[in-house]
């Protein structure tokens, strides 16, 4: 019975409804025993993690909506070298979210503002050139 309404939160998490946190509440009053709190945990757990794999591809599919074409017209080795003093493959990483020592790989506040810093001060060089 409790894996049959586990089953039925996964499904209403997977809707992005907000009763979820009710209902996991809701059974852990109901299922108490040492068993079923592992259970329950293990679900949590999966419930979370996926939680933040999925915040996590909103945040990379963000950063690179914003750069549009931007990262083709773009020279990216250039900006990793010049602002960052780092790697193309560097700036890549964090563009694209990848994973890099078993965690996602994401700009810092600071290295954001850098990079939209660099956006802007490109952007400016090219708006430099009349004709």
């Amino acid at each position: 019975m409790l894996l049959d309404e586990l089953k039925r939160i996964e499904a209403l998490a997977d809707s992005g409804s907000p009763d979820v946190i009710k209902e996991i509440e809701a059974l852990t009053a109901k299922y108490n025993t040492e068993e079923d709190k592992a259970v329950l945990g293990e679900f949590a757990s999966r419930l979370m993690s996926g939680a933040r794999s999925k915040m996590d591809e909103i945040e990379e599919l963000t950063v690179k909506e914003k750069l549009g074409e931007l990262n083709e017209a773009i020279n990216m080795a250039y900006v990793a070298r010049r602002y960052f003093g780092k790697s193309k493959s560097w700036l890549y990483q964090r563009i694209k979210g990848n994973i890099v020592n078993n965690k996602r790989a994401c700009f810092s506040e600071s290295e954001l503002v850098t990079f939209n810093m660099a956006m802007s001060d490109i952007g400016s060089k090219t708006l430099a050139f009349k004709l």
